[in-house]
């Protein structure tokens, strides 16, 4: 019928848009009333509803949405197409219900069917999951459901009907169980008509499975047990322990569903729920990093966040290309730390392993008062070359102004010194990390073919690295580059050495930092392996969002651990040593300590070796540089999004308005997919607060999947820049010793 037509109650004066509605309201309130007099169905009574008539035959019909149904299945060209299944006995071909007589007819398989009937659909929901725990079964809607007036009907098919039907490219094999489907017809079946007036449930459900066993293997977990689940990830259960309580409480001698759970399963469920939506921000990780900048950068406790992503250019950066991608990171207190021990030891260094597109981590850091390492700053790039690490260090220096530290220390490339020079003041000590020395010498003794050769000039090298005597270290250093040139097998590496190593001998050899203090860059290693192993579990982390907020909680954790030192202090290596050498003073005589003129150091004679040792006095930090260290700590930790009680109504109607502020801008289904993610979250997380036994059934996250042959604008995702290399075969390198 069109919609400017109206139709009245003669009774009570309402109007109805369709006929069915009138009549539905005239049966309901008015039972006396002759309904076919009133509101006839005939169409030689109603003429005048019947407007829209078929131009092919003489067929009239009250709305333009049947009229085309009419076109389409009675005038259209093309065959309305029918669908097929097959049987799992023989290549039988044919659509449902002659499929169920084929059964029945050649293979004497019967339909039992079996009447039921409920108040309302959560009580049928009730019965269906005790139904299929018990029988070990599971059924599913292939579609949605169908609402005719006043019933609704759905249809549940077990979940092994059908044909397997691959969407992948092939890269991986099928599941050791192999698929679900059964590439047949399964006759078990469920059908519900939902009456609304009266409210009541009524199913029609055949139990007869055809094709397969009772493989409990194929059975995916159930929504309450899912729920359930969900609700102890969201109270932060480690997945251990869930596990643990899962298979302790075997009961009925019976192989249950639940006891078939993995850490795979519990992982499905996490991202099914969007219980690790503090990571991730959003499916597509480039649009995610991007929330992560945005929410980094609108925090004030943040002195430094530069982004520059790919597919965009910085008109300001013109060295950054377009596949570049940049992200500097530096908080307040981080900032406060380099300015205070940063004239002192900067050690920096870049690791790999941070996600699947092969951007690196840089960073800065700093050895405090306690002598443990202090991470200030992280630079995360596609590309470590000296003008990306300039553009690092400029942006560090408008913040803190140019420093000067005593020791600068990295691994052997020449970039970070480089640019630090030129964008800072140049260090007083150059050092290189012992452990990249020798790495990069062992990796050079290949181009010794003789392998004892190779375990002798490898002994000579470490005996140069560890000398602690300046004038014999420069007799052993002439003496092995003379040995190495006049050899004809060695003297390739001798050249190596030579021009890599014969010029720098300050900031490799051990008898030039002696009283540096550091000799590798084990702090930073150190660091970078709590990162992957502790705060990314050690797995292999592929999107870049993961990585990023692994680094905020460290960040977090060391300030934490900064504020432990200041107020209740550490036994750390430095406090270890000191106690040593002070029990060790205490047995000295007063003849091998010398004092200075001003009283102010101490020269102390070794036992050992021929040389002193000077002690100066330092006095420790005041309680004003405690209070205000301690201050800039807690402001960086607090958190503006946690309220306590007595502003509880005060948040929450702030909270109310920002959040029908934000659901009224949103202006299309991608962002309201966003928004439904962040609401399937807060269910688990608050059912588990409440810790109501009667919990609701959880929505999965709806995945959209696009129609195919559809021209869609592909989404801007990160890519890795790094080139492939050739593997190639290194000598086995011979053993420390």
């Amino acid at each position: 019928m069109s919609e400017a037509n109206e139709l009245k109650c003669i009774e009570c004066g309402n109007i109805f848009t369709f006929l069915k509605n009138l009549r539905a309201h005239i049966k309901k309130k008015h039972p006396l009333l002759k309904v076919d007099e009133i509101a006839s169905t005939n169409k030689d009574i109603n003429k005048d509803l019947y407007i829209f008539t078929c131009d092919l035959c003489s067929k009239s019909y009250c709305r333009e949405k049947n009229l085309n149904e009419h076109k389409k299945i009675t005038h259209s060209s093309t065959k309305t197409i029918e669908i097929l299944v097959s049987c799992t006995f023989c290549s039988f071909t044919a659509p449902y219900k002659i499929m169920d007589e084929h059964y029945l007819k050649y293979h004497n398989v019967s339909q039992n069917l079996i009447n039921l009937e409920f108040e309302n659909f959560i009580e049928f929901e009730i019965w269906k999951h005790e139904f299929e725990v018990s029988t070990q079964s599971y059924f599913v809607k292939n579609c949605g459901s169908s609402d005719m007036g006043n019933q609704i009907y759905s249809y549940y098919k077990c979940n092994r009907n059908g044909f397997y039907i691959s969407k992948s490219l092939g890269q991986r094999h099928v599941k050791t169980q192999g698929s679900n489907k059964i590439n047949g017809y399964c006759p078990a079946s469920i059908n519900v008509i939902e009456s609304k007036l009266p409210k009541k449930c009524t199913i029609k459900y055949n139990n007869n499975h055809v094709g397969h066993e009772s493989e409990i293997g194929h059975l995916p977990l159930d929504k309450v047990t899912r729920n359930d689940i969900a609700s102890k990830i969201s109270q932060h259960i480690p997945f251990e322990q869930i596990l643990d309580e899962i298979r302790d409480n075997v009961s009925n001698n019976q192989l249950e569903r639940t006891l078939l759970l993995t850490k795979k399963d519990l992982y499905n469920i996490e991202a099914s729920y969007n219980l690790n939506n503090e990571a991730v921000r959003h499916s597509n990780d480039a649009t995610s990093v991007d929330a992560w900048v945005e929410s980094l950068k609108s925090d004030d406790k943040f002195s430094l966040v530069y982004y520059k992503s790919q597919g965009k250019i910085d008109e300001n950066i013109v060295e950054l290309k377009e596949e570049n991608f940049l992200l500097l990171i530096m908080n307040d207190y981080q900032k406060s730390m380099l300015e205070k021990f940063g004239n002192n030891v900067i050690c920096i260094n870049e690791t790999h392993g941070m996600n699947s597109y092969h951007f690196n981590l840089t960073t800065i850091l700093v050895l405090d008062d306690m002598r443990e390492g202090f991470s200030c700053s992280f630079m995360i790039s596609n590309l470590i070359d000296e003008v990306v690490v300039r553009i690092f260090f400029s942006k560090i220096k408008e913040l803190t102004g140019p420093l000067q530290p005593n020791i600068f220390m990295s691994d052997m490339a020449e970039s970070f010194q480089n640019a630090w020079v030129v964008e800072m003041k140049h260090p007083r000590h150059r050092l290189y990390c012992t452990w990249h020395v020798n790495r990069a010498w062992r990796k050079k003794l290949c181009k010794i073919k003789s392998k004892p050769k190779q375990m002798d000039i490898y002994k000579v090298l470490r005996t140069l690295l560890q000398e602690l005597d300046t004038d014999a270290f420069g007799k052993m250093f002439e003496e092995a580059v003379n040995c190495m040139s006049s050899d004809n097998e060695t003297i390739e590496f001798a050249n190596y050495f030579i021009g890599n190593y014969a010029n720098c001998v300050l900031s490799w050899a051990y008898c030039h930092r002696i009283h540096c203090g550091i000799n590798t860059n084990m702090h930073i290693e150190r660091m970078h392996r709590t990162l992957k192993h502790i705060y990314l579990q050690g797995k292999k982390v592929k999107r870049l969002d993961k990585s990023l907020y692994a680094l905020m909680r460290f960040i977090r954790d060391k300030a934490i651990d900064r504020l432990i030192v200041l107020h209740k202090g550490k036994i750390c290596s430095k406090i270890k040593k000191l106690r040593k050498w002070h029990k060790t003073s205490l047995e000295m005589s007063y003849e091998m300590v010398m004092i200075d003129v001003y009283n102010s150091s101490w020269h102390v004679m070794s036992e050992n070796v021929n040389e002193f040792s000077e002690v100066n006095k330092e006095f420790g930090s005041t309680n004003v540089n405690k209070e205000n260290e301690t201050s800039t700590i807690i402001s960086q930790l607090n958190n503006p999004n946690v309220s306590n009680q007595s502003t509880f109504q005060i948040e929450k109607d702030k909270f109310k308005l920002n959040f029908e502020k934000m659901f009224d801008g949103i202006s299309n289904l991608e962002e309201l997919n966003v928004l439904k993610k962040c609401f399937v979250t807060a269910i688990p997380t608050l059912a588990a607060l409440k810790n109501d036994s009667d919990k609701q059934p959880l929505q999965k996250l709806s995945s959209q999947q696009s129609p195919n042959k559809l021209k869609i604008t592909p989404q801007r995702r990160f890519f890795s820049t790094k080139k492939k290399r050739t593997s190639k075969t290194n000598l086995e390198v011979p053993t420390q010793e």
